[in-house]
Protein backbone atom coordinates (compact mmCIF):
# COMPACT_ATOMS: atom_id res chain seq x y z
CA UNK A 1 0.00 0.00 0.00
CA UNK A 2 1.26 3.64 -0.79
CA UNK A 3 0.85 6.76 0.98
CA UNK A 4 1.19 9.70 -1.52
CA UNK A 5 2.44 12.91 -0.47
CA UNK A 6 2.62 15.09 -3.34
CA UNK A 7 5.01 18.24 -2.48
CA UNK A 8 4.30 21.27 -5.06
CA UNK A 9 7.46 24.50 -4.86
CA UNK A 10 6.23 27.83 -6.45
CA UNK A 11 8.59 28.67 -9.50
CA UNK A 12 10.29 26.35 -11.67
CA UNK A 13 10.96 23.92 -9.36
CA UNK A 14 9.94 19.92 -10.05
CA UNK A 15 7.38 18.22 -8.06
CA UNK A 16 9.20 15.59 -6.08
CA UNK A 17 6.71 12.84 -4.63
CA UNK A 18 7.44 11.17 -1.32
CA UNK A 19 5.30 8.27 0.07
CA UNK A 20 5.00 4.83 2.54
CA UNK A 21 5.31 1.76 0.57
CA UNK A 22 5.35 -1.07 3.31
CA UNK A 23 6.77 1.17 6.16
CA UNK A 24 9.48 2.43 4.04
CA UNK A 25 9.42 6.35 3.08
CA UNK A 26 10.44 6.20 -0.81
CA UNK A 27 11.20 9.85 -2.02
CA UNK A 28 11.31 10.81 -5.81
CA UNK A 29 13.82 13.80 -7.09
CA UNK A 30 14.44 15.14 -10.20
CA UNK A 31 15.94 18.50 -12.00
CA UNK A 32 18.97 20.36 -11.52
CA UNK A 33 21.50 19.39 -8.66
CA UNK A 34 19.84 22.55 -6.53
CA UNK A 35 16.54 21.76 -7.07
CA UNK A 36 16.83 17.99 -5.88
CA UNK A 37 18.52 18.97 -3.21
CA UNK A 38 15.44 21.98 -2.06
CA UNK A 39 13.32 19.17 -2.58
CA UNK A 40 14.99 16.85 -0.48
CA UNK A 41 15.25 19.46 2.61
CA UNK A 42 11.97 20.84 2.36
CA UNK A 43 10.36 17.09 2.17
CA UNK A 44 12.50 15.55 5.16
CA UNK A 45 12.89 19.01 6.86
CA UNK A 46 11.95 17.09 10.25
CA UNK A 47 14.07 14.27 9.81
CA UNK A 48 16.87 16.14 8.67
CA UNK A 49 16.80 18.41 12.09
CA UNK A 50 16.61 15.21 14.10
CA UNK A 51 19.73 13.56 12.14
CA UNK A 52 21.91 17.18 12.38
CA UNK A 53 20.42 17.07 16.57
CA UNK A 54 21.66 13.48 17.08
CA UNK A 55 24.41 13.18 15.28
CA UNK A 56 26.57 16.79 14.61
CA UNK A 57 25.47 18.95 17.57
CA UNK A 58 25.20 15.91 20.43
CA UNK A 59 28.83 15.92 21.02
CA UNK A 60 28.53 12.46 23.05
CA UNK A 61 26.97 10.89 20.38
CA UNK A 62 28.95 8.44 18.12
CA UNK A 63 29.47 10.67 15.59
CA UNK A 64 32.17 12.67 17.29
CA UNK A 65 34.45 10.92 15.63
CA UNK A 66 33.44 12.47 12.62
CA UNK A 67 33.40 16.12 13.86
CA UNK A 68 37.45 15.64 13.39
CA UNK A 69 36.65 16.19 9.66
CA UNK A 70 35.91 20.05 10.66
CA UNK A 71 39.53 21.23 9.85
CA UNK A 72 39.81 19.27 6.70
CA UNK A 73 36.43 20.58 4.76
CA UNK A 74 37.82 22.88 2.94
CA UNK A 75 40.35 20.46 1.67
CA UNK A 76 37.83 17.64 1.27
CA UNK A 77 35.39 19.88 -0.91
CA UNK A 78 38.11 20.57 -3.71
CA UNK A 79 37.36 17.25 -4.42
CA UNK A 80 33.83 16.91 -4.17
CA UNK A 81 31.89 17.77 -7.96
CA UNK A 82 30.32 21.15 -7.98
CA UNK A 83 27.26 19.23 -8.68
CA UNK A 84 27.16 17.63 -5.21
CA UNK A 85 28.11 20.98 -3.44
CA UNK A 86 25.35 22.88 -4.94
CA UNK A 87 22.71 19.63 -4.09
CA UNK A 88 23.96 20.11 -0.08
CA UNK A 89 23.11 23.52 -0.42
CA UNK A 90 19.33 22.61 -2.11
CA UNK A 91 19.52 21.10 1.48
CA UNK A 92 20.40 23.15 3.63
CA UNK A 93 17.78 26.06 1.86
CA UNK A 94 15.39 23.86 1.83
CA UNK A 95 15.21 22.73 5.35
CA UNK A 96 16.79 25.93 7.05
CA UNK A 97 20.17 24.22 8.30
CA UNK A 98 23.87 25.85 7.75
CA UNK A 99 25.43 24.31 4.91
CA UNK A 100 28.34 23.32 7.22
CA UNK A 101 26.36 21.19 8.86
CA UNK A 102 24.54 19.72 6.23
CA UNK A 103 28.62 18.72 4.73
CA UNK A 104 29.29 17.39 8.25
CA UNK A 105 26.64 15.03 7.82
CA UNK A 106 27.48 13.66 4.74
CA UNK A 107 30.85 12.80 6.18
CA UNK A 108 29.15 10.45 8.41
CA UNK A 109 29.29 7.79 5.89
CA UNK A 110 32.83 7.28 6.47
CA UNK A 111 32.67 5.47 9.64
CA UNK A 112 30.38 2.99 7.95
CA UNK A 113 31.73 -0.59 8.49
CA UNK A 114 30.15 -3.83 7.01
CA UNK A 115 29.91 -6.80 5.28
CA UNK A 116 29.33 -7.62 1.36
CA UNK A 117 28.28 -10.81 -0.78
CA UNK A 118 28.09 -11.44 -4.37
CA UNK A 119 26.86 -14.92 -6.10
CA UNK A 120 26.14 -15.65 -9.66
CA UNK A 121 26.26 -18.44 -12.34
CA UNK A 122 26.81 -22.06 -10.84
CA UNK A 123 26.39 -20.39 -7.52
CA UNK A 124 22.92 -19.30 -7.86
CA UNK A 125 19.67 -20.93 -8.26
CA UNK A 126 18.98 -19.63 -11.52
CA UNK A 127 22.34 -18.42 -12.74
CA UNK A 128 21.92 -14.86 -12.41
CA UNK A 129 23.82 -12.51 -10.02
CA UNK A 130 22.50 -11.14 -6.24
CA UNK A 131 24.71 -8.81 -4.81
CA UNK A 132 24.15 -8.25 -1.12
CA UNK A 133 25.34 -5.63 1.30
CA UNK A 134 25.17 -5.59 4.70
CA UNK A 135 25.11 -2.22 6.71
CA UNK A 136 26.47 -2.53 10.15
CA UNK A 137 26.59 0.78 12.06
CA UNK A 138 25.12 2.00 15.49
CA UNK A 139 21.30 1.52 15.34
CA UNK A 140 21.50 2.68 18.95
CA UNK A 141 21.36 6.13 17.78
CA UNK A 142 17.76 5.25 15.56
CA UNK A 143 19.41 6.70 12.20
CA UNK A 144 16.91 3.99 10.97
CA UNK A 145 13.90 6.68 12.04
CA UNK A 146 14.70 8.67 9.31
CA UNK A 147 15.59 5.51 6.33
CA UNK A 148 14.69 6.46 3.16
CA UNK A 149 14.89 4.48 -0.42
CA UNK A 150 15.65 7.33 -2.50
CA UNK A 151 15.00 7.38 -6.53
CA UNK A 152 17.16 9.96 -8.04
CA UNK A 153 17.01 11.02 -11.72
CA UNK A 154 19.74 13.91 -12.02
CA UNK A 155 19.86 15.97 -15.40
CA UNK A 156 21.93 14.66 -17.78
CA UNK A 157 23.14 11.11 -15.50
CA UNK A 158 21.75 7.64 -14.88
CA UNK A 159 19.37 7.23 -12.58
CA UNK A 160 19.93 5.57 -9.83
CA UNK A 161 17.82 4.04 -6.77
CA UNK A 162 19.83 4.93 -2.89
CA UNK A 163 19.07 3.03 0.19
CA UNK A 164 20.38 6.09 2.29
CA UNK A 165 19.00 8.42 5.36
CA UNK A 166 17.52 11.62 4.99
CA UNK A 167 20.09 14.52 4.28
CA UNK A 168 22.35 12.43 2.88
CA UNK A 169 22.69 13.16 -0.98
CA UNK A 170 26.38 10.03 -1.42
CA UNK A 171 25.42 6.29 -1.72
CA UNK A 172 26.34 3.74 0.22
CA UNK A 173 24.19 0.93 -0.93
CA UNK A 174 22.60 1.59 -3.95
CA UNK A 175 21.99 0.36 -8.29
CA UNK A 176 21.93 2.47 -11.40
CA UNK A 177 19.34 1.98 -14.57
CA UNK A 178 22.13 0.46 -16.26
CA UNK A 179 22.08 -2.60 -13.60
CA UNK A 180 25.12 -1.34 -11.99
CA UNK A 181 24.82 -1.90 -8.09
CA UNK A 182 27.80 -0.83 -5.39
CA UNK A 183 28.03 -1.54 -1.70
CA UNK A 184 31.20 -0.99 0.58
CA UNK A 185 33.05 -1.77 3.72
CA UNK A 186 35.04 0.05 5.99
CA UNK A 187 39.19 -0.03 6.12
CA UNK A 188 41.06 0.87 8.76
CA UNK A 189 43.07 4.00 7.23
CA UNK A 190 42.27 7.45 8.05
CA UNK A 191 43.51 10.26 7.03
CA UNK A 192 44.00 11.04 3.86
CA UNK A 193 41.84 14.00 3.18
CA UNK A 194 42.86 14.67 -0.54
CA UNK A 195 40.19 13.00 -2.62
CA UNK A 196 36.77 12.70 -3.00
CA UNK A 197 34.85 11.26 0.32
CA UNK A 198 33.76 7.65 -0.57
CA UNK A 199 29.99 8.05 -0.55
CA UNK A 200 30.40 10.95 -3.27
CA UNK A 201 32.55 8.77 -5.16
CA UNK A 202 29.68 5.68 -5.07
CA UNK A 203 27.07 7.93 -6.42
CA UNK A 204 29.40 9.13 -8.94
CA UNK A 205 29.73 5.64 -10.40
CA UNK A 206 25.86 5.20 -9.99
CA UNK A 207 25.30 8.48 -12.41
CA UNK A 208 27.94 7.70 -14.62
CA UNK A 209 28.84 3.47 -15.06
CA UNK A 210 27.28 2.12 -17.51
CA UNK A 211 29.66 -1.22 -16.92
CA UNK A 212 32.31 -2.69 -14.94
CA UNK A 213 35.03 -1.12 -16.93
CA UNK A 214 33.65 2.01 -16.74
CA UNK A 215 33.17 1.66 -13.20
CA UNK A 216 36.77 0.77 -13.00
CA UNK A 217 37.92 3.73 -14.61
CA UNK A 218 35.89 6.24 -12.26
CA UNK A 219 37.63 4.52 -9.28
CA UNK A 220 41.70 4.16 -10.51
CA UNK A 221 41.35 8.22 -12.24
CA UNK A 222 39.54 9.68 -9.21
CA UNK A 223 41.66 11.02 -6.05
CA UNK A 224 40.24 8.97 -2.95
CA UNK A 225 40.60 9.25 0.77
CA UNK A 226 40.50 6.16 2.95
CA UNK A 227 41.05 3.04 2.93
CA UNK A 228 37.86 1.00 1.86
CA UNK A 229 36.41 -2.05 0.02
CA UNK A 230 34.40 -1.68 -2.72
CA UNK A 231 31.76 -4.77 -4.46
CA UNK A 232 30.23 -3.63 -7.66
CA UNK A 233 27.92 -5.84 -9.66
CA UNK A 234 26.76 -5.55 -13.27
CA UNK A 235 23.61 -7.65 -14.13
CA UNK A 236 23.93 -7.24 -17.61
CA UNK A 237 26.93 -9.24 -17.70
CA UNK A 238 26.65 -11.14 -14.33
CA UNK A 239 29.92 -10.30 -13.76
CA UNK A 240 31.60 -8.43 -10.77
CA UNK A 241 34.95 -7.45 -8.71
CA UNK A 242 35.19 -6.31 -5.63
CA UNK A 243 38.23 -3.91 -4.37
CA UNK A 244 40.59 -2.82 -1.80
CA UNK A 245 41.13 1.17 -2.38
CA UNK A 246 43.55 2.84 -0.83
CA UNK A 247 44.55 6.30 -1.40
CA UNK A 248 46.98 5.48 -3.77
CA UNK A 249 46.54 1.78 -4.28
CA UNK A 250 43.91 -0.65 -5.92
CA UNK A 251 43.84 -4.25 -5.37
CA UNK A 252 41.47 -6.34 -7.48
CA UNK A 253 39.38 -9.21 -6.19
CA UNK A 254 37.73 -11.14 -8.96
CA UNK A 255 34.70 -14.55 -7.91
CA UNK A 256 36.08 -17.27 -6.73
CA UNK A 257 39.71 -16.41 -6.66
CA UNK A 258 41.86 -16.72 -3.55
CA UNK A 259 42.91 -13.10 -1.86
CA UNK A 260 45.30 -11.99 0.62
CA UNK A 261 44.97 -8.44 2.63
CA UNK A 262 46.94 -6.25 4.12
CA UNK A 263 45.67 -3.05 5.88
CA UNK A 264 46.76 0.61 4.98
CA UNK A 265 48.81 0.33 8.43
CA UNK A 266 50.11 -2.93 7.58
CA UNK A 267 49.37 -4.28 10.85
CA UNK A 268 46.64 -6.99 9.42
CA UNK A 269 47.45 -9.62 7.16
CA UNK A 270 44.98 -11.55 6.46
CA UNK A 271 44.29 -14.79 3.37
CA UNK A 272 40.88 -15.96 2.44
CA UNK A 273 39.33 -18.13 0.26
CA UNK A 274 36.02 -17.34 -2.18
CA UNK A 275 33.21 -20.33 -3.00
CA UNK A 276 33.29 -20.59 -6.83
CA UNK A 277 31.15 -17.80 -8.78
CA UNK A 278 31.19 -15.72 -5.46
CA UNK A 279 33.05 -12.53 -4.06
CA UNK A 280 32.46 -12.60 0.34
CA UNK A 281 34.08 -9.84 2.03
CA UNK A 282 34.05 -8.59 5.40
CA UNK A 283 36.76 -6.59 5.42
CA UNK A 284 39.65 -5.91 8.31
CA UNK A 285 37.10 -5.35 11.57
CA UNK A 286 35.57 -9.06 11.82
CA UNK A 287 37.81 -10.95 10.12
CA UNK A 288 36.26 -13.99 11.62
CA UNK A 289 33.17 -13.56 9.93
CA UNK A 290 34.46 -14.63 6.46
CA UNK A 291 34.66 -18.13 7.37
CA UNK A 292 31.08 -18.24 8.73
CA UNK A 293 29.63 -17.14 5.55
CA UNK A 294 31.76 -18.96 3.22
CA UNK A 295 30.93 -22.23 4.64
CA UNK A 296 27.25 -21.36 4.91
CA UNK A 297 27.18 -20.07 1.05
CA UNK A 298 29.41 -23.60 -0.03
CA UNK A 299 26.42 -25.53 1.84
CA UNK A 300 23.65 -23.83 -0.79
CA UNK A 301 25.53 -23.63 -3.82
CA UNK A 302 24.03 -23.81 -6.82
CA UNK A 303 20.74 -22.81 -4.57
CA UNK A 304 20.81 -19.42 -3.25
CA UNK A 305 18.65 -17.04 -4.07
CA UNK A 306 16.98 -13.63 -2.24
CA UNK A 307 15.46 -16.01 0.41
CA UNK A 308 18.63 -17.93 1.04
CA UNK A 309 20.46 -15.10 1.36
CA UNK A 310 18.30 -13.48 3.71
CA UNK A 311 18.99 -16.75 6.39
CA UNK A 312 22.79 -17.03 5.04
CA UNK A 313 23.38 -13.20 6.23
CA UNK A 314 22.13 -14.07 9.49
CA UNK A 315 23.83 -13.17 12.57
CA UNK A 316 27.30 -13.62 13.42
CA UNK A 317 27.45 -12.48 9.46
CA UNK A 318 25.58 -9.44 9.88
CA UNK A 319 26.07 -7.74 13.66
CA UNK A 320 23.58 -7.00 16.38
CA UNK A 321 24.10 -2.98 15.00
CA UNK A 322 22.86 -3.92 11.26
CA UNK A 323 21.14 -1.04 10.19
CA UNK A 324 20.50 -2.16 6.40
CA UNK A 325 20.43 -4.55 4.46
CA UNK A 326 19.62 -4.81 0.97
CA UNK A 327 19.85 -7.90 -1.46
CA UNK A 328 20.13 -6.41 -5.16
CA UNK A 329 19.22 -8.48 -8.28
CA UNK A 330 20.32 -6.13 -10.62
CA UNK A 331 19.39 -8.05 -13.89
CA UNK A 332 15.58 -7.60 -12.83
CA UNK A 333 16.05 -4.18 -11.43
CA UNK A 334 14.89 -5.37 -7.89
CA UNK A 335 16.23 -4.85 -4.78
CA UNK A 336 14.76 -6.47 -1.28
CA UNK A 337 15.41 -4.16 1.78
CA UNK A 338 15.31 -4.53 5.80
CA UNK A 339 15.80 -1.85 8.01
CA UNK A 340 16.56 -1.61 11.99
CA UNK A 341 13.41 -2.51 13.86
CA UNK A 342 11.94 0.41 16.34
CA UNK A 343 13.27 -1.05 19.17
CA UNK A 344 16.77 -1.17 17.59
CA UNK A 345 16.51 -4.73 16.06
CA UNK A 346 18.95 -5.59 13.84
CA UNK A 347 17.87 -5.59 9.98
CA UNK A 348 18.47 -8.95 9.80
CA UNK A 349 15.54 -9.73 11.90
CA UNK A 350 13.26 -7.79 10.61
CA UNK A 351 10.92 -8.28 7.02
CA UNK A 352 12.43 -7.88 3.78
CA UNK A 353 10.71 -5.55 1.26
CA UNK A 354 11.03 -5.76 -2.72
CA UNK A 355 11.09 -3.23 -4.94
CA UNK A 356 11.85 -1.93 -8.32
CA UNK A 357 13.65 0.58 -9.70
CA UNK A 358 12.19 -0.01 -13.17
CA UNK A 359 8.80 0.58 -11.20
CA UNK A 360 9.80 3.16 -9.46
CA UNK A 361 10.81 5.12 -12.53
CA UNK A 362 7.43 5.03 -13.37
CA UNK A 363 5.51 6.39 -11.01
CA UNK A 364 6.52 9.93 -12.10
CA UNK A 365 6.05 9.17 -15.98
Amino acid sequence: MKILFLFFTMNIFATPLLYQQNGIWVLHLHGTPYEMGFQHGQLLKDKIHANISNYIENESNAIERALSFQPYIPRLLKHIPQKYIEEMHGIADGAGIPFKKIVLLNLFPEMFHCSGVIVSQNATKDGSLYHVRILDYNVGKHLQKSAILMIVEPDKAIPFLNVSYAGFIGTVTGMNQQKIAIGEIGGKGHGHWDGMPMSFLLRMILENAHSLEEAKEILSSTKRTCEYFYLISDGKSNDSFAVLATHDHLQMIMPGEEYSLEDLEKTVHLHFENPPHSLALTGFSNPERHEVLKERLMQHLGLLDEILLQKIIQAPVAKEDNLHTAIFHPSSLRVWIAHAGPNDEPAYSQTYHCFSLEEELRVCL
